[in-house]
């Protein structure tokens, strides 16, 4: 299983961006508040569909901004399969799996399976 494509748009400090990974290894570089965090923290959304950083989905929007999504392309035994979680400022966040609409936000956790190791994990 390997992610294909993040698309994010108004989330954090992220305008727009679109990334396209290989099945190898992808590693993100940079100055300082220039979003890679965000980035990271937009693909374990996708898997968890929470944030790693304990904070609220209303903070998650950019400032200015009244709506936010992320959106993962990820490829499983040669399938595709798409998810998106889309943020409103004053709603709940909405996941749809290949454009469906899903009942319950669980049912979207494992799909996209992930792995978060950060500086806070450093007592470990």
């Amino acid at each position: 299983m390997f992610l294909r494509y993040l698309t994010v748009q108004g989330f954090r400090n992220i305008e727009k961006a679109e990334l396209e990974f290989n099945g190898g290894t992808n590693v993100f570089y940079g100055d300082n508040a220039q979003g890679k965090t965000n980035a990271l923290e937009a693909i374990f959304l996708l898997s968890a569909t929470k944030s790693f950083r304990k904070a609220k989905d209303s903070d998650l929007i950019r400032f200015g901004e009244d709506h936010a999504f992320i959106k993962g392309v990820y490829t499983e035994n040669g399938t595709d399969e798409e998810i998106k979680i889309e943020f409103e400022k004053e709603g709940r966040k909405k996941i749809f799996i290949d454009s469906m609409p899903l009942e319950k936000n669980s049912y979207a956790v494992g799909r996209l399976l992930t792995v978060i190791f950060t500086p806070d994990h450093l007592s470990l």
